[in-house]
């Protein structure tokens, strides 16, 4: 278990400091679902949404700086992420331990 937990350590390490620090360095070119709105002539016709990103186009917003601005924003993204499947993983534990207990 000791084994385990220092791998995961070292993966989420790895994961922040990737997204921390390599994000800004990432291409600016648009990606594939951008790049697709474009050459189908709909980017145009953008309106508004339901709700807005907390890190559009890679940023966070009041951060003048874009070095930082994109480094925090891939921080802050890694983190969500990580956190959001963290807490899915001890949800899906619990449901197969309970299911299993039952039955």
């Amino acid at each position: 278990m000791k084994r385990i937990k220092g791998f995961a350590g070292a993966g989420i390490t790895v994961s922040l400091l990737l997204g921390g620090f390599i994000s800004p360095f990432a291409s600016s070119k648009p990606d594939g679902l951008e790049r697709s709105a474009i050459e189908l002539g709909f980017m145009e016709k953008e309106t508004g949404t339901i709700w807005t990103s907390p890190f559009a186009d890679y940023t966070v917003a009041n951060i003048e700086h874009s070095f930082f601005s994109t480094s925090i924003a891939g921080l802050l993204g890694t983190l969500l992420t990580l956190l959001t499947m963290i807490t899915l993983g001890r949800w899906w534990v619990r449901k197969t331990e309970s299911a299993r207990k039952k039955g």
